[in-house]
């Protein structure tokens, strides 16, 4: 909780943009870590940075959505970005399953791939989103 609370004042200082560029960075990291881990102290601190990624991804995406919404459709913008992280949440599911299937040595393939969508997010925002400041 105390990450988001940090992470959304950051956002407002130094842009949302910035702040997702960071978080979708630890992201990508924290996912290869998981895949990569042999002990459950490795499991631990790359579990850490997760929670850490996402903490600061949360609030700074529900914050750029507010930003980029006509002020007479926040609502709606707000539950169109709900409805996407929610069938994000599902397909990755899913999928994951899928590629699991019970067998442990897919355990590392599907930390890798979700890392991989993780960088192609990063590379986005890197490459096609511009990084001045919205307003708050």
């Amino acid at each position: 909780m105390a990450i988001r609370f940090l992470a959304g004042r950051a956002s407002d200082r130094y842009g949302r943009v910035n702040v997702l560029r960071v978080s979708t960075s630890l992201l990508t990291i924290a996912m290869v870590l998981i895949g990569l881990v042999s002990s459950p102290t490795e499991l631990l601190l790359a579990g850490v940075l997760f929670g850490v990624a996402q903490g600061m991804n949360s609030p700074t995406i529900y914050a750029w959505t507010i930003d980029l919404a006509h002020e007479a459709h926040r609502g709606r913008a707000m539950a169109t970005m709900y409805i996407a992280l929610e069938a994000g949440i599902g397909m990755g599911a899913f999928f994951s399953g899928w590629l699991y299937q019970n067998k442990t040595g897919n355990f590392t393939l599907v930390f890798w791939l979700s890392a991989a969508f993780a960088l192609v997010s990063f590379l986005y925002l890197v490459l096609f989103v511009g990084s001045r400041r919205q307003p708050a």
